[in-house]
């Protein structure tokens, strides 16, 4: 029973030590000031997570203190966002995203492709994708509100000209990019 007691003030002295066991912790709040219930914290090394956890009802999250610098916050509908894997002393704001439905058509039949990529060009010239497409189109989410250059191609058509989109927060565009036969 000695034993025990030593071990329990030694942990305790060590703990104190060295800060708080759950050295990472902070508050996710919406663009109004609303908590983010369910998101997912994560350490982040490299591309690579680690270590995850869920923010609370309140948008309240902690991890156990590691020796990694970032952690990656996402939740549905926002935009992910990385932050110091320290105290976070205010409110974390996630910022609302915009997400996009693209269908390929054949400009002669007005039918769905079957097949094809999608690539998305902000005004930054930031590109992403190649995304795949099939016959009910490509869905994307998570993405920053904005103008943005969408592109289509699929095999045997001429790649699409490039269609201008404002997304908008919090709204799913729909894009229908009408594709013609590379003979015609």
């Amino acid at each position: 029973m000695r034993n025990i007691h030593r071990m329990l003030a030694l942990g305790l002295v060590l703990i104190a030590s060295t800060g708080s066991f759950w050295a990472v912790s902070g508050f996710l709040v919406d663009p109004a000031g609303e908590a983010i219930e369910g998101a997912k914290i994560c350490y982040l090394l490299g591309d690579t997570e680690g270590l995850c956890t869920k923010s609370d009802e309140r948008g309240f999250y902690t991890l156990v203190d590691a020796p990694i610098d970032t952690v990656r916050i996402t939740a549905d509908g926002y935009l992910s966002r990385l932050v110091a894997a320290v105290p976070q002393e205010g409110p974390i704001r996630l910022e609302h995203a915009a997400s996009l439905l693209i269908k390929l058509i054949d400009a002669d039949s007005g039918k769905a492709i079957d097949g094809g990529e999608i690539t998305l060009t902000y005004s930054s010239g930031h590109r992403q994708g190649p995304f795949p497409s099939n016959q009910k189109g490509v869905s994307i989410a998570g993405l920053k509100p904005g103008w943005i250059l969408i592109g289509g191609n699929a095999e045997g058509y001429k790649p699409s000209p490039y269609e201008e989109k404002k997304l908008k927060p919090r709204e799913e565009t729909v894009v229908e990019l009408k594709l013609s036969k590379s003979g015609s």
